[in-house]
């Protein structure tokens, strides 16, 4: 049995990356089961792991003392063989997956995912994650995360599934180009960057039905409150799966602080949607040169957007090529090999 670890009591990036690989063992006609280290009551994975067919458990209630949760790992521990693996999501789960490994046979798998820089309790987490990663396998979702990995790691770029029906690339945008912000609301993704971007495009652009901007936001966080206040703005709140709404989008922009390889970009890329964004984590990597500014000089966003909304077969074009780097590098089936290889599958 392959248990895929992860600490989660809401969804984003590491819960999307679980999701996509949890339905690929499945499809593979693999053993797996999606873990919750603790049960935080209604989560939006529970109903898309059911729809899925994917088995799902919480290790701990929501609420139990010490002792009664040193009781329920033990017993977990006691039920793993050398058959099974346990990998892990996360810093909490991390560190719990090599415990449960000390306590048993069975094969310690983790993956890091953060690309941010932490500070106070987090960053000490994070630092006894690295410094215990000498009891796992290690996994890096980015080539910068792995250089901070202190011990023995290997890169697996995330990976996304991508729809059976190639997207229309030659579909036209929206009369106003729609643009999109997907993620947390918070200054780590550069949601008040997207804030600014689109203020800024307010006080340049003519006001002509041809050549108007939308600016979507979809997420929550703690910047939710202003993104809700500004008429500039179209919020659609937190979803529980973007793939109906990629549709509504023509380009994604990510004008984020810090990232790893970001979910968003591959669905995006998976589903058609050009992105541009800034050059943080794998992203200079993921994308075309021309899709990507300089960390710092993130306000060259808004002329790529304009570029864009004056030229289509560019945008097109864009969305094609980011198509078919998805499918080749970053897709469930480029990935399975590799995976194979990690899980030890016949």
């Amino acid at each position: 049995m392959i248990y895929l670890l992860l600490d989660s009591a809401d969804f984003g990036g590491i819960e999307s990356h679980v999701l996509e690989l949890a339905a690929l063992l499945n499809e593979r006609q693999q053993a797996v089961q999606v873990m919750f280290v603790r049960d935080y009551g209604a989560h939006p994975l529970y109903q898309r792991l059911t729809d899925a067919g994917i088995h799902y458990a919480c290790l701990l209630p929501s609420s139990a003392p010490l002792i009664s949760s040193l009781s329920c790992l033990s017993r977990f521990a006691s039920q793993l063989s050398v058959s099974d693996t346990l990998h892990a999501h996360g810093y909490k789960a991390c560190l719990l997956a090599r415990a449960l490994g000390c306590m048993s046979k069975a094969k310690v798998i983790t993956s890091f995912h953060a690309g941010e820089s932490l500070a106070g309790k987090l960053a000490f987490y994070e630092w006894l994650n690295r410094a215990t990663s000498f009891l796992s396998t290690n996994i890096a979702v980015s080539r910068a995360i792995q250089k901070q990995i202190p011990f023995s790691s290997q890169w697996l770029p995330n990976f996304v599934s991508v729809p059976n029906v190639a997207p229309r690339f030659e579909r036209a945008h929206h009369s106003q180009l729609a643009l999109g912000f997907v993620g947390r609301l918070c200054e780590v993704k550069g949601i008040d960057r997207y804030l600014a971007l689109a203020e800024r495009s307010v006080s340049i652009t003519q006001p002509s039905a041809d050549n108007q901007l939308r600016w979507h936001v979809f997420g929550d966080g703690e910047w939710q409150q202003p993104i809700f206040s500004k008429a500039s703005l179209i919020w659609h709140g937190r979803v529980a799966s973007m793939a109906p709404y990629w549709a509504q989008l023509d380009v994604l922009i990510m004008p984020s602080r810090a990232e790893g390889l970001p979910m968003a970009a591959l669905e995006a890329m998976a589903h058609g949607v050009p992105v541009i964004a800034t050059d943080v984590g794998e992203l200079a990597e993921l994308l075309p040169a021309q899709c990507v500014v300089a960390e710092g000089e993130w306000q060259r966003l808004l002329p790529l957007v304009q570029e864009l909304a004056l030229d289509e077969a560019y945008r097109q074009a864009l969305a094609l090529e980011q198509f078919q780097v998805v499918t080749e590098h970053y897709s469930a089936d480029a990935s399975w090999h590799q995976l194979r290889e990690l899980y030890a599958l016949a």
